[in-house]
C-alpha cells in the first residue's frame, strides 16, 4: 500500500491505493465495556462509520489527511484502534474493536500510514499538532486549552457564588417568616462549569 502523493500533504487530501474493505466492529468507551455495532468501510479517499446500533442513520467519515488522531497500540493484541473522525472543532473519538473483515488487510494499511496522518490535528486548521504547537496556523494549542479551562472555572464559580448569595438572600428575608428559595439550578450549573474547566485546564497542561 503506497500513498499516491508525498507523506507531507499540507491541504489536508492524502489518497492511497488500496481497494475497498468493509469490517464489522464494536465501537467503544473503553476497550473493556461492551459497545455498538457498526461498519467500518476503508477506501482510497478514507475511513467511514455507519449502521451504528441504534443510530442507524449516523455516518462518521473523514478522509486520510484530516484524519485528527491515530492510536493503534492495542490493535494486534486487542484487535483495538481509535480514531478522531471529527470536522471542524467536532470531536468525533471512535474507540472500535474489529470483530470480522480482513483484520492482516486492515493492520498493513494503518501501519502504512505517514506520520501526517497519525499525528494529532489542530480543530482550527486542520495542521499536525507537536508538543502542543500547530505546525499549520502556529496556535499554541496546550495554552488556548488551559486559558479556556481556566475561563470556564471562573464562570462556574461566579455562578455557583451568585447562586450561593442570592439563595442567603432569601432565606434572610423569610427569617421572620415565609418561604425562602434555594437556586439550586445556579449552584448546580456553577459547579458543572469548574469541573469542566477543570478538566481543561488540565488536559492543556498534559497535551502533546
Amino acid at each position: 500500500m503506497d500513498p499516491e502523493s508525498s507523506p507531507i500533504v499540507p491541504d489536508g487530501q492524502l489518497r492511497l491505493n488500496i481497494e475497498p474493505l468493509e469490517f464489522s466492529v464494536d465501537l467503544r468507551k473503553t476497550w473493556q465495556a461492551g459497545g455498538l455495532h457498526a461498519t467500518l468501510r476503508i477506501d482510497s479517499e478514507g475511513i467511514t462509520v455507519s449502521q451504528i446500533r441504534f443510530q442507524p442513520g449516523k455516518t462518521l467519515a473523514q478522509s486520510w489527511g484530516r484524519i485528527r488522531s491515530l492510536r493503534t497500540t492495542n490493535l494486534l493484541d486487542k484487535r483495538a484502534f481509535e480514531v478522531d473522525l471529527g470536522h471542524a472543532r467536532e470531536v468525533a473519538v471512535c474507540p472500535m474493536v474489529v470483530r470480522d473483515g480482513p483484520f492482516d488487510q486492515l493492520v498493513a494499511i494503518l501501519n502504512a500510514l505517514p506520520e501526517t496522518a497519525r499525528d494529532k490535528k489542530c480543530i482550527a486548521c486542520g495542521g499536525p499538532v507537536r508538543d502542543g504547537t500547530c505546525l499549520g496556523c502556529g496556535a499554541n494549542l496546550a495554552a488556548k486549552l488551559r486559558s479556556k479551562g481556566l475561563r470556564t472555572m471562573l464562570i462556574g464559580v461566579a455562578t455557583a457564588a451568585l447562586g450561593t448569595v442570592v439563595t442567603l438572600a432569601s432565606y434572610q428575608s423569610a427569617r421572620s417568616g415565609g418561604t425562602f428559595l434555594i437556586f439550586t439550578g445556579l449552584i448546580v450549573f456553577g459547579v458543572v462549569y469548574f469541573i469542566v474547566g477543570l478538566i481543561n485546564a488540565i488536559a492543556g497542561k498534559n497535551i502533546q
